[in-house]
C-alpha cells in the first residue's frame, strides 16, 4: 500500500475546525489470515461445455451446478466474423462519424484488417436502442491462454457467450487451488449484462453456489437483497456495492442510469492496448455511471442547503463539486468508450422519489452522513492508491485528478456536518455521532470483494485484497479519529453552554 492517510485526516480535522489528535497516523498494519484445511471439493458428474462445433470448452458442469475448468483448451473459433454493416461504415477503415437513417453511425473499423491491437480481431456491428446510434468497433478474441497476459485466461465461445476472451483469473486450473477448484461464478453486473469472476474456491469456502447466501443488507443503505456467490465468497449484488465518488441514495439504494451509446458524455481517451479491455471497459462503464449519478446527489444536496438557509459558501462548494463529478463521469466514459472501441455514455437517470423525502435536518444528517463523511472520503483515498499503481499515465492522471476532488467533496460533507450541527444544538450532535458510529460500523462490516484479482492494479484497478487493507487503515487511522475529534469538539461547546 502507497497511500499515505495522515494527510486526509488532517484536511477533515481542519473542515471540522478541530486540531489533529496526538499520536495519530496511518501507519497501521492490517495482515490477513489463510484459511484452515478443509476436505478435498470434488467435482461430481461433471458435464462438459461445448464450444462452437460442439468441441469440449475445457469447462465443465459439475453436479451441485458449479462452473469448473477442468483444462486449457485451444479456442476453435478465436475471433468473431466481421460483420457486413461495417463495409459501408466510411470510405476508410479509421473512426468515421456520420449520420444514417438510424441516426449517428460511429465506426473505428471496416474489416479485422483494421483491428490490429491485438491478434484475433474482428469489426463488428452494434446499435443502442436509447440514443437510435450504431456503428461497429473492435473485438479481440483469443485461442489460448498465451494470448492474454500474465494473470488471465482465455474464456472460449460457449462457456460465457458467443465469442472467445481474455479474463483476469488467480488460476489457470486448480493445480493452484490446493484442494479447490478453479471455477467460475456470474452475477449481474451493475451495467447491464452479466459479470464473471474466476478463482479459486476451497471446499469449506462459504458458498460454492447463489443458493448457499443468505440474503444480506446492502453497502448503501441497509436493505435486504438477496446475496449471490462470488468465487466462494457471499455477497450482495453489485449495485449494492457501489462506491465511485459520491452515490445517489434513495431510500437505501443507490441510483445509476442506463447505459447508451453516446459521445457527449466522454473525453477522447488512448489508453495503452491490452488483451483485458472488456474488463477494463466494464469497470470504467460502472465508475463513470457512479460519478455521473453523483452530479445528481449533489444537486440534491444543493437543494437541501437552500432550504436549511445554509451560507453561500457551502453552496458554492457544493456548485463546483457538481461540475468536478460531470468530468469524472466524462473522463470515465471516455476510457470505458477506449476500451470498449465504441462510444459508452449514460441513458437516463431514474430520478423518481429522490425529492420525496421530508426536509428534515435530521434525514439530511443521515445521507449526509452515508453519501459524503463516509463513503466519499473511501472513495477518495482509494482513487489515491489506484493511481500510485497505474502504470498508463493517462489512467494515472485521470485518477489523481479524482482522488484530489474527491478529497475536497468529503471536506465539504465534513464541513456541512459542522455546520448543521452548530446550527442545530445538542438533539442533532447526539445524533450525528450516534449514525457516524454506526455507518463506521457499517463499512466495517460491509463485505467489499468484487472478484476483482491483482494484475489490475497496473491499470489502475484496486485488486480485493488491496481494496480492503485500505479501507480497513483508511477506517482505523482517518474515519474513527475524525469522528472522535468531533465527539471531542460537541463536549467542549456542551460544556461551554
Amino acid at each position: 500500500m502507497t497511500t499515505k492517510l495522515h494527510a486526509a485526516y488532517l484536511s477533515i480535522l481542519f473542515a471540522l475546525g478541530c486540531s489533529a489528535t496526538p499520536g495519530s497516523d496511518d501507519e497501521s498494519s492490517n495482515e490477513q489470515g489463510s484459511d484452515g484445511n478443509g476436505e478435498t471439493y470434488a467435482c461430481a458428474d461433471p458435464v462438459p461445455l461445448m464450444q462452437t462445433g460442439d468441441v469440449p470448452s475445457g469447462w465443465v458442469e459439475c453436479a451441485d451446478g458449479f462452473v469448473h475448468r477442468a483444462e486449457a483448451v485451444e479456442c476453435v473459433v478465436p475471433a468473431q466474423t466481421d460483420d457486413a454493416q461495417c463495409l459501408s461504415g466510411g470510405e476508410t477503415g479509421g473512426e468515421t462519424e456520420g449520420e444514417t437513417e438510424g441516426g449517428q453511425f460511429v465506426s473505428n473499423c471496416m474489416t479485422a484488417a483494421d483491428c490490429e491491437e491485438a491478434p484475433y480481431g474482428s469489426c463488428n456491428y452494434w446499435f443502442d436502442d436509447f440514443s437510435a446510434t450504431e456503428g461497429c468497433s473492435c473485438n479481440y478474441g483469443c485461442a489460448a491462454d498465451a494470448d492474454c497476459g500474465p494473470d488471465a485466461i482465455c474464456v472460449c465461445a460457449g462457456v460465457t457467450g458467443e465469442r472467445s476472451y481474455c479474463k483476469p483469473s488467480e488460476c489457470a486450473n486448480s493445480d493452484s487451488c490446493g484442494d479447490g477448484l478453479c471455477g467460475l461464478s456470474d452475477a449481474p453486473g451493475i451495467c447491464g449484462g452479466t459479470a464473471y469472476h474466476v478463482g479459486c474456491v476451497a471446499p469449506n469456502a462459504e458458498c460454492h453456489l447463489d443458493e448457499d447466501c443468505e440474503p444480506g443488507a446492502c453497502d448503501n443503505g441497509g436493505a435486504t437483497e438477496p446475496w449471490e456467490c462470488n468465487v466462494g465468497t457471499c455477497e450482495a449484488p453489485e449495485w449494492c456495492q457501489g462506491a465511485c465518488g459520491r452515490p445517489l441514495l434513495v431510500e437505501g439504494h443507490a441510483r445509476v442510469a442506463s447505459v447508451a451509446a453516446r459521445t457527449d458524455w466522454s473525453v477522447q481517451s488512448a489508453p495503452e492496448p491490452t488483451a483485458l479491455r472488456r474488463t477494463l471497459a466494464d469497470y470504467w462503464t460502472e465508475v463513470g455511471l457512479f460519478e455521473h449519478a453523483s452530479v445528481a446527489s449533489f444537486a440534491r444536496f444543493a437543494l437541501q442547503l437552500m432550504a436549511l438557509g445554509a451560507p453561500p459558501q457551502l453552496l458554492a462548494e457544493a456548485r463546483r463539486a457538481t461540475s468536478d463529478e460531470i468530468e469524472h463521469a466524462r473522463l470515465a466514459f471516455g476510457l470505458a468508450s477506449a476500451y470498449l472501441g465504441r462510444p459508452v455514455g449514460p441513458g437516463p437517470l431514474p430520478i423518481h422519489g429522490a425529492l420525496d423525502a421530508e426536509l428534515d435536518r435530521f434525514a439530511i444528517v443521515d445521507a449526509l452522513i452515508r453519501e459524503a463523511c463516509v463513503e466519499e472520503t473511501l472513495s477518495a483515498l482509494e482513487a489515491a492508491e489506484a493511481a500510485s499503481h497505474a502504470e498508463d499515465p493517462e489512467i494515472a492522471a485521470a485518477l489523481e485528478r479524482i482522488a484530489k476532488d474527491e478529497l475536497r467533496h468529503a471536506q465539504l460533507g465534513w464541513r456541512a456536518l459542522r455546520w448543521m450541527i452548530d446550527a442545530d444544538g445538542p438533539n442533532l450532535r447526539a445524533f450525528a455521532l450516534a449514525r457516524l458510529d454506526q455507518a463506521i460500523d457499517e463499512a466495517r462490516r460491509s463485505e467489499s470483494a468484487r472478484g476483482l484479482p491483482a494484475s489490475l492494479r497496473r491499470h489502475g484497478v484496486l485488486d480485493d485484497e488491496l481494496r480492503a487493507q485500505l479501507r480497513t487503515r483508511a477506517l482505523d487511522t482517518v474515519l474513527e479519529p475524525c469522528v472522535a475529534a468531533l465527539r471531542g469538539r460537541a463536549s467542549a461547546a456542551a460544556a461551554a453552554s
